[in-house]
C-alpha cells in the first residue's frame, strides 16, 4: 500500500523482531523497496542482485527437475518441482518490484528487458505474462501483447458485470473499449487456428492407411479369396472410411487457410 515510512519505522524499532520474524532475503527485499523511495538507482541495485541470488536458485532446482526426469525419479522429482514453484514464488515479487521502478520512470524498453532475461524461468507464470502483455501495450507493441492478454479475462470481466457483480469507471469502460478497437485492427489478418494438431500430418498418415488397407485388399484377391468375404468387404469398408477422414481434414486445411479474424 505504499507505507515505506511506516515500515522503516517499524523495522527501526524492532530489531530483535526483525531477525527473528524474517528470512535474510525477505529483510533485504523490503529494505530494497524502502530504498528505493528516497533513491530508485540504489533501489534497483539492491533488487538486481537480490534476483541474481533467486536466479542461482532456480538454475539449482532446475538441475534438479532435469536429473529427476532423467532418472525417472518421481518422488526426487516431485520434490524438485513444489520446490522449484516456492523458489519462483519468491523471485517474481523481486522481479516485480524492480520491473516497477523502471515502470514508473517510463521506462519500457528496459522494463521488456527485464522481462525477457526472466522468461527462461517466468514464461509460463500468469502474473508474468499479464505483466509482459501491459509493457507491451504501453509501447504500443499490439501484435505482441495480444497474445498475452487473455480472452478470458475480458469475458470473466463482462460476465460480472451482467450479473451486477462489478461497476467499474466509466474512463476503465472506455480504455477496455479502446483497447479492443485497437487489437481489432491489428488482429483483422491474423489466422484463427482451429486446433493445434497438424492437419497434414493426419492426411498423410491416413493416405498410408488407406493405401495399406487397399494393398491388403489386392493381396486377398491375387490369393484367390473371395472378395464377398466378410473380411474382405471389412477391409474395403475401412478404405474408404480413411479415403473420406482424409477427404474431410484436406477440406479442413483449405477452410482454415481461407479464414481471418474479422
Amino acid at each position: 500500500y505504499g507505507y515505506y515510512d511506516l515500515a522503516a519505522d517499524v523495522l527501526a524499532e524492532n530489531p530483535a523482531l526483525t531477525y527473528s520474524c524474517l528470512e535474510p532475503d525477505e529483510y533485504e527485499f523490503l529494505n530494497s523497496l524502502i530504498l528505493s523511495q528516497a533513491s530508485p538507482e540504489e533501489g534497483v541495485k539492491q533488487l538486481a542482485q537480490l534476483a541474481r541470488k533467486h536466479i542461482e536458485k532456480l538454475r539449482t532446482i532446475t538441475k534438479a527437475i532435469q536429473e529427476g526426469r532423467k532418472n525417472r525419479d518421481k518422488k526426487g522429482l516431485k520434490i524438485a518441482l513444489k520446490e522449484f514453484e516456492e523458489a519462483l514464488d519468491e523471485y517474481i515479487p523481486v522481479l516485480m518490484a524492480e520491473a516497477k521502478i523502471y515502470w514508473e520512470m517510463e521506462d519500457y524498453q528496459m522494463v521488456e528487458h527485464l522481462f525477457r532475461q526472466s522468461a527462461e524461468f517466468c514464461s509460463e507464470d500468469e502474473r508474468w505474462r499479464l505483466n509482459v502483455a501491459h509493457v507491451f501495450f504501453m509501447q504500443e507493441k499490439f501484435e505482441e501483447c495480444i497474445r498475452y492478454y487473455a480472452k478470458r479475462c475480458f469475458l470473466a470481466l463482462a460476465e460480472n458485470m451482467a450479473k451486477d457483480m462489478v461497476v467499474i469507471r466509466d474512463d476503465t469502460y472506455h480504455n477496455i473499449l479502446n483497447f479492443l478497437d485497437r487489437a481489432a485492427r491489428h488482429g483483422k489478418h491474423i489466422e484463427t487456428v482451429v486446433s493445434p494438431i497438424d492437419m497434414e500430418k493426419i492426411i498423410e498418415v491416413q493416405n498410408a492407411a488407406a493405401q495399406a488397407a487397399a494393398d491388403a485388399v489386392g493381396e486377398s484377391s491375387e490369393f484367390g479369396r473371395d472378395e464377398n468375404n466378410p473380411n474382405n468387404l471389412g477391409v474395403a469398408a475401412a478404405v474408404k472410411s480413411a479415403a473420406a477422414a482424409a477427404a474431410v481434414a484436406a477440406a479442413s486445411i483449405n477452410k482454415k487457410k481461407n479464414r481471418t479474424v474479422t
